[in-house]
């Protein structure tokens, strides 16, 4: 992984600019993922992965919503229909309404599609 900060400074400075823990993770996340544009580390969905994962037990919902997309596509993770479901559930039962619901409701749709399988 390519390191982001030259210095301690660097860091905290970078730090400071979230209001919380799970905002950092996220942002961090984002980078480690490659979908964040700019100071990216290069792909690492699995590390990505872990991080929207502690920010997303401590009620992050955009994290919570990428971890539903991880667990639909596959990426950084065992794809897993149900997770995907759960996790993107739990984003909109949050607040997150404006990018969970379209993932979600399309989710449900497949998992019922699956089930009858």
């Amino acid at each position: 992984m390519v390191l982001l900060w030259r210095n301690i400074m660097d860091f905290v400075a970078w730090l400071r600019r979230f209001e919380s823990l799970e905002e950092a993770c996220f942002d961090l996340a984002c980078r480690c993922s490659g979908c964040h544009t700019g100071g990216g580390v290069g792909l690492d969905h699995a590390a990505a992965v872990a991080l929207w994962r502690k920010a997303a037990d401590r009620g992050h919902a955009e994290s919570q919503s990428r971890l539903g997309v991880c667990y639909y596509l596959g990426k950084g993770v065992e794809r897993s229909l149900e997770l995907a479901v759960e996790w993107t559930r739990n984003a909109a039962d949050v607040g997150l309404s404006l990018c969970a619901r379209p993932y979600r409701d399309t989710l449900v749709v497949m998992h019922a599609q699956a089930e009858h399988r």
